[in-house]
């Protein structure tokens, strides 16, 4: 694994979690824009993903466009299309965090 095996390691897990947090924000945010979808004049949640520089993501939830007045502001299809992408990226980092945390174990094993 080398000298920056370790530290490669420990950056990718928490490159990981700051995109597990920022899939678990966008969900509650899709979570809440399901719930309002018969209420009028609701102003959907959306969910605006962004690396940084350190490495990572992090996301902001922002208001969508305003309703037809009386209207819900949500949209089922782009819902369940976001729900989905959500729970892939959230699966994808997960197992990106346990490769990492397996590759840390490793090293420990040869270590000790």
């Amino acid at each position: 694994m080398g000298v920056h095996g370790p530290m490669f390691a420990i950056s990718a897990i928490n490159s990981a979690f700051s995109a597990l947090r920022a899939y678990g924000r966008a969900v509650e945010a899709n979570a809440h824009n399901m719930a309002n979808i018969n209420t009028g004049d609701y102003r959907a949640d959306e969910a605006v993903f962004e690396s940084v520089s350190q490495g990572g993501v992090v996301v902001e939830i922002e208001k969508g466009a305003p309703p037809p007045p009386g209207q819900s502001g949500v949209d089922l299809v782009d819902e369940m299309a976001d729900s989905i992408s959500f729970k892939a990226g959230f699966q994808a980092n997960a197992a990106v965090a346990r490769a990492a945390d397996g590759m840390i174990g490793t090293v420990i094993d040869i270590l000790a």
